[in-house]
């Protein structure tokens, strides 16, 4: 059996003394696994948050496979050298390869983890395409949050918490009372506007909650490290 796909590289470890087993999130199949020759050649190939064209060859479906790959776009040289970008894609690639299920077709996250890679690099408004990325991710597996009317009231305007328990939004009038048990909606997600340092932080903390309370902790797995460095980076945030 053999497909060829583009492909990102989420991520790889050690199988061998010149083998890498490899987790490739391909544009027409989805997560797979394979095993990839390492030489002085390939090295580079296999970095994570490259774009590859990938062949997938096993003899039975069922196989674990060996990959072929050729370099389509690498990591700028830019993002290496940035930390809040360089962890912003290590937080992506390891949410994607453990969050979505393997071989399963995910056409939307791909075509917006693609252009997100794509853009990372020259865009201003970086970290708040990271979070919509994740706000995706998690409509797609059939946990997505709506923060268009308030649960309680019926109204639209002024949205400004989440329950951390149900994912239901409610207005700040409405909220108020209960405000430190609730999340804080970032500006962004119910308006145009940018918002500050502090939405962003405050993004990062509702999405990661309920990323891991809905995709990791319901299935006994542990959240990504990754993500937990990434969001803790921003504690701090300036805009770089």
């Amino acid at each position: 059996m053999q497909w060829s796909s583009q492909a990102i590289v989420l991520k790889h470890q050690i199988f061998s003394e010149n083998k890498l087993l490899c987790w490739l999130f391909s544009q027409t199949h989805g997560i797979y696994k394979g095993l990839f020759t390492l030489n002085n050649k390939t090295r580079n190939q296999i970095q994570v948050g490259n774009i590859v064209e990938a062949t997938w060859r096993a003899r039975l479906p069922e196989h674990l496979g060996s990959y072929y790959i050729e370099l389509i776009k690498p990591l700028s040289i830019t993002i290496l050298e940035n930390k809040h970008k360089l962890t912003s894609i290590a937080s992506i690639c390891s949410l994607l390869s453990t969050a979505l299920p393997e071989r399963v077709e995910e056409k939307e996250i791909y075509k917006h983890a693609l252009s997100f890679l794509l853009t990372v690099k020259d865009h201003n408004d970086w970290i708040i395409d990271y979070m919509r990325l994740e706000l995706l991710i998690l409509q797609e597996l059939g946990y997505g949050l709506s923060f268009k009317s308030c649960v309680i009231s019926g109204d639209k305007d002024n949205i400004y918490y989440v329950s951390p328990k149900t994912g239901n939004s409610v207005t700040k009038k409405v909220g108020s009372e209960y405000h430190d048990k609730l999340l804080r909606i970032p500006i962004f997600f119910v308006s145009e506007e940018i918002g500050n340092e502090e939405d962003i932080i405050l993004g990062l903390k509702l999405t990661g909650h309920f990323l891991n309370k809905y995709l990791y902790q319901s299935n006994s797995k542990d959240f990504p490290q990754e993500r937990m460095r990434f969001e803790k980076l921003y504690s701090n945030f300036k805009t770089s």
